[in-house]
């Protein structure tokens, strides 16, 4: 019996324990006081609390259902409070550099409700407007922020660019052949009287000149802006460097005091030169480690890059308005010297004309600083090159190239003379042909004037040499007398004083 009545006593204590397994609870929870949240996760959210189930944020919205929104790449998911349990509880706004598509819309952003019905008539495979509707359009060029497609970045003139650079180009190939020009006839009068290894070094700077408006053409950075001040800055150099040793050379000429003639040597010119370029070049890489040129944006309504110079412009335009200044003097002084072919006066109206556009060109920018775009500062570059490269060139080169081709017809024509004349015609030993005295009289008054002076001169030094020797002739005979009257009459004519009348000291043999 005890061991029967243990055994009925475990039998129900089995029992009750299965009736409490398999029983049910419930709980009533009211989840339309509770928000979901459908978009990404923020940053301020720990990775402890993130992915846990029922975990909550401080304003009550569900974490659980995080990075479930469809929003489209270009927009960003904002959550709206106080929605309730349901889907679509946010709005997609546009993020930073894209626009709303319909501007006349009284809101900015697209309802996360239509969304979410849509993506389902899509997942469904219904008609539906998700893959061609709730997007964004980016913004133009260089906009960080729009309202519309307006344009932010200045659109440059493609063909006005195109214009000033094909002129550019074909200044710089006329440079390239007038130095061929020169080197073939570096030995003609109308070169070497000009040292032709200079002209070739100022066309090589005019050049460099014309290549700065190459760096110009590119967008701007920091190395274009560099090697723009680099090639302007060595090519001026170079240009106006020579044509101010040029206008020194005559001043030292034509001002010395001494009897002695004073020559200034290629080589004393050279190593005035090379220190001239020595000191543009260490200031340039001085500029370019410490303060190089940078790229900044215009803070107009169209934006658009340019390069920002440092003070370091202000002090090389100031070297430059030195170096056309002295040159301007010297030019000064030698307004009155006579020169080969010209070449002193050609030089100064350069050097006036060069100090006159670079005074201009800086009163322009600092005036258009504030209210100019791409284009003008373009044109302002082209002008300023071929305004100080191009007239230098023409000033020089234009009259060096009319004398050459003079000489050359005067050449030809002479041989062309030589051999067509006459077989009987004597020839003198300088390659004139003697013609009878005739003919010579018609051509020259001037000539037979000196030579008939010069036969009454002799004549009575010779009446007179016959007197002195021989004491025994009377001096009052008749050839005597009309010997010395012609001499009187020769010696009081006009026009034999104004051919014995000579020119004053000239410097047309000395180089330029």
């Amino acid at each position: 019996m005890v061991k029967r009545s243990r055994t009925r006593t475990g039998t129900i204590s089995k029992t009750h324990c299965e009736k409490w397994k398999s029983g049910v609870v419930s709980i009533d929870v009211e989840l339309s006081s509770i928000d979901i949240n459908q978009c990404d996760a923020p940053d301020t959210l720990t990775k402890g609390n993130r992915g846990k189930k029922g975990t909550r944020d401080r304003t009550g919205k569900l974490l659980d259902f995080l990075g479930t929104h469809k929003c489209k790449p270009s927009t960003q998911c904002e959550p709206i409070a106080n929605q309730g349990f349901k889907r679509g509880s946010y709005r997609c706004i546009c993020r930073r550099g894209y626009y709303f598509p319909h501007p006349n819309s009284d809101t900015k952003y697209f309802n996360g409700s239509e969304i979410e019905e849509e993506y389902d008539k899509k997942s469904n495979k219904e008609t539906n407007f998700y893959d061609d509707e709730f997007k964004c359009l980016p913004c133009s060029e260089g906009c960080d922020e729009c309202s519309d497609d307006s344009p932010c970045m200045y659109k440059v003139n493609l063909i006005l660019r195109v214009v000033l650079i094909s002129i550019n180009t074909l200044a710089a190939i006329l440079a390239i052949v007038s130095g061929l020009v020169v080197y073939i006839f570096r030995e003609s009068e109308v070169f070497e009287v000009s040292s032709p290894i200079f002209l070739q070094i100022l066309l090589f700077g005019a050049i460099s000149m014309y290549s700065s408006l190459g760096a110009a053409y590119v967008d701007p950075s920091s190395l274009s802006c560099t090697i723009e001040v680099w090639l302007y800055k060595c090519g001026f150099f170079l240009v106006y460097g020579i044509l101010t040793l040029k206008a020194w050379r005559v001043s030292v000429s034509f001002r010395a005091r001494s009897p002695r003639r004073v020559d200034v040597t290629d080589g004393m010119i050279a190593g005035r030169l090379a220190l001239l370029c020595a000191a543009a070049v260490v200031f340039l890489i001085v500029w370019t480690l410490f303060m190089p040129p940078q790229v900044k944006h215009s803070t107009g309504d169209l934006r658009f890059k340019q390069c920002e110079y440092s003070v370091m412009n202000y002090v090389s335009l100031f070297g430059e308005l030195i170096l056309l200044v002295g040159a301007m003097f010297l030019c000064f002084r030698v307004r009155n010297a006579p020169s080969a072919y010209n070449e002193t006066r050609f030089t100064s109206w350069a050097v006036y004309n060069a100090i006159f556009i670079t005074c201009f060109d800086a009163v322009l920018r600092i005036l258009t600083a504030d209210n100019t775009n791409p284009d003008i500062l373009f044109a302002t570059e082209f002008m300023l090159i071929q305004m100080t490269a191009s007239v230098a060139i023409l000033f020089l080169f234009v009259p060096k190239f009319w004398f050459l081709r003079k000489m050359r017809g005067k050449e030809v024509n002479r041989r062309l003379t030589a051999d067509r004349q006459p077989s009987d015609s004597s020839q003198t030993p300088n390659g004139s042909c003697s013609t009878d005295v005739a003919t010579l009289e018609r051509e020259n008054k001037d000539l037979k004037d000196e030579v008939r002076r010069l036969s009454s001169k002799v004549a009575f030094m010779h009446s007179r040499l016959m007197k002195d020797k021989n004491k025994h002739i009377k001096s009052g005979t008749n050839s005597l007398c009309r010997a010395r009257s012609s001499t009187n009459d020769d010696l009081e004519d006009g026009t034999l004083k104004r051919i014995s009348k000579l020119p004053g000291t000239r410097f047309l043999n000395s180089r330029v």
